[in-house]
């Protein structure tokens, strides 16, 4: 079956380099927290919190569709990466649609490929939007992207048994995104010191000869076993899939296109444009 993969739903549409981290409304390099106000943390909180005080998992896609609501209508406040986020989010932590499909056989494949046991990706999930969910109703706010991210990180290393970026689901599309600290401060690239100058998660794959071949592997064996009809069933996010392709730096964009290309010779042509 000829296939190809739109690689994470945790996609965006203005790539983040960190060595050009300015602060332009409407993109991805936000920097600030976006205020909720009260009545919206109210609503929040009455969807994804019981009597308990505990959270309720089968309401965390409602959540994410109401915080998406929120942000959509702020806009120009709020960056597209952190609305596409939480866009696809809903349909990722259900189970649903091409981009839950797309982002757990990355995951899956990058676990088998480490050698690594697959846990339950759903209790993944559910853990990313704790504490994503969390965040939001303690600060009162939506955090930076690249800050919920690290959750997103935290949890497939800690509940997904992924051992380092090269097997998290996102690198992919989210390859020039600076890192955060354990306070959520970005990370300075060790070997620079240019001030503005971010180490990131393209970084860590490519000073590790492993993790490099593991995630041309693993890109390449997702594509291989993405059906058309799933990945054609999101135009947006095929072209997205396109991008961040072409964003990729030859050391790695180069392997892939050709790997595909064996296996399907037109997504092959067309990641080679």
């Amino acid at each position: 079956m000829k296939t190809l993969l739109l690689l994470t739903a945790l996609s965006f549409t203005n790539t983040l380099h960190a060595r050009e981290l300015t602060n332009g409304l409407g993109k991805i390099e936000r920097r600030t927290k976006i205020s909720l106000n009260r009545q919206q943390i109210f609503i929040l909180r009455s969807i994804v919190v019981n009597a308990q005080g505990r959270f309720i998992p089968k309401n965390f896609p409602r959540a994410y569709k109401y915080i998406y609501s929120q942000l959509k209508i702020m806009k120009p406040k709020v960056d597209d990466g952190t609305l596409f986020w939480f866009q696809k989010a809903s349909d990722i932590n259900a189970g649903a649609g091409s981009s839950s499909y797309m982002i757990r056989t990355y995951t899956t494949m990058g676990l088998q490929i480490a050698d690594r046991d697959v846990p339950d990706l759903q209790k993944v999930s559910n853990n990313i939007a704790v504490n994503v969910l969390r965040d939001i109703l303690l600060n009162k706010a939506v955090l930076p992207l690249q800050n919920i991210l690290a959750r997103d990180i935290t949890a497939a290393m800690k509940v997904g048994n992924i051992q380092d970026l090269a097997g998290w689901g996102g690198s992919f599309y989210y390859w020039h995104m600076p890192l955060v600290d354990t306070r959520g401060k970005l990370i300075k690239d060790p070997r620079t010191t240019i001030p503005n100058d971010y180490l990131t998660v393209g970084d860590s794959i490519l000073r590790d000869k492993d993790q490099t071949r593991r995630f041309i592997l693993t890109s390449v064996l997702s594509m291989s076993s993405t059906p058309y009809f799933v990945a054609l069933s999101d135009a947006p996010g095929l072209l997205k899939a396109v991008s961040a392709i072409g964003d990729l730096p030859d050391e790695v964009r180069l392997p892939i296109i050709e790997e595909i290309s064996k296996r399907d010779s037109m997504m092959g042509a067309v990641l080679g444009l």
